[in-house]
């Protein structure tokens, strides 16, 4: 008789190991933009290696005017939340501001290790933002707002690329997660939106120069972040609050942030695109 073979352990979000992921932002392989197309808007999460506090407080004044309003209400705080942090002796592998609020518009932060294992900081630290770019109200098609979202995005892209000195992102991976062609019927419903948000963004990071983006397909990220391809996306904050995060405005942007988290690890190197969607054969 042919034996049973044993029966796999479900999987428990509860049970997922964090620790690869403070490893991973205290050391990111690259420097990682990660953006998540939403039919509302685009979460974006921004991993920067080597970042000094001046060149902090700069991207947080230049992007912010691309976001939301609510960043650049929160601007003066954030930063000196962010000057607090970087002149900490307290040992932390994950720090977010702004502190002290009850609604948070987003978390940023340094990440990293700590000098030869002392307490205090080094003087240059990874840097994680992650926001939302929401589209526009109004009676505007949904074309239109897509765009103008997507413009925002793009002008947020060039700024901190060249902040960082990079506009060929020769040390800069930029992803965008694939567009899921199948699915429930909820997710298929709104495909069109997510498809003119999609291809907004590439039309829009091709105008201001930015080339060589690559696409994350949604289980393969989720796969390597969580050990499960179906993860949803109130998992991946789960994990994500597990390892110290405190807070996301919309789950687009925790989606971003753990793209940014698989892309740094060096594991997935995304897949090169055109922007271009390509159905299966049938």
């Amino acid at each position: 008789m042919a034996k049973s073979k044993p029966k796999k352990e479900p999987w428990d979000v509860e049970k997922v190991d964090v620790k690869p992921i403070l490893e991973t932002l205290s050391n990111p392989t690259r420097d990682i933009i990660s953006i998540d197309q939403a039919f509302d808007g685009i979460g974006v999460s921004i991993l920067l290696r080597n970042v000094e506090l001046s060149q902090a407080l700069e991207i947080v004044d230049i992007i912010s005017s691309h976001l939301d309003d609510r960043y650049q209400e929160n601007n003066y705080e954030i930063k000196e939340s962010l000057a607090g942090v970087f002149g900490t002796e307290k040992r932390k592998h994950l720090s977010v501001a702004p502190v002290g609020r009850n609604r948070k518009p987003f978390s940023v932060g340094f990440v990293g290790s700590t000098l030869n294992g002392g307490d205090k900081f080094q003087s240059r630290r990874s840097l994680l933002l992650h926001a939302k770019i929401t589209h526009e109200s109004g009676i505007d098609p949904e074309w239109k707002q897509a765009r103008k979202s997507a413009k925002r995005l793009a002008k947020t892209v060039r700024d901190v690329l060249s902040i960082k000195n990079d506009p060929e992102c020769a040390n800069t991976t930029i992803s965008l997660e694939s567009l899921a062609l199948h699915g429930s019927s909820s997710s298929i419903a709104i495909l069109p939106c997510l498809g003119i948000v999609w291809g907004s963004i590439w039309e829009e990071l091709d105008a201001v120069g930015i080339k060589g983006a690559v696409e994350l397909p949604i289980g393969t990220w989720k796969k390597a972040f969580s050990g499960y391809g179906h993860a949803k996306k109130k998992d991946v904050q789960t994990i994500l609050y597990r390892a110290g995060f405190e807070r996301f405005s919309s789950d687009d942007e925790s989606d971003a942030v753990a793209m940014s988290i698989v892309l740094a690890s060096g594991e997935h190197q995304g897949k090169s695109s055109t922007g271009r969607i390509r159905p299966k054969k049938v």
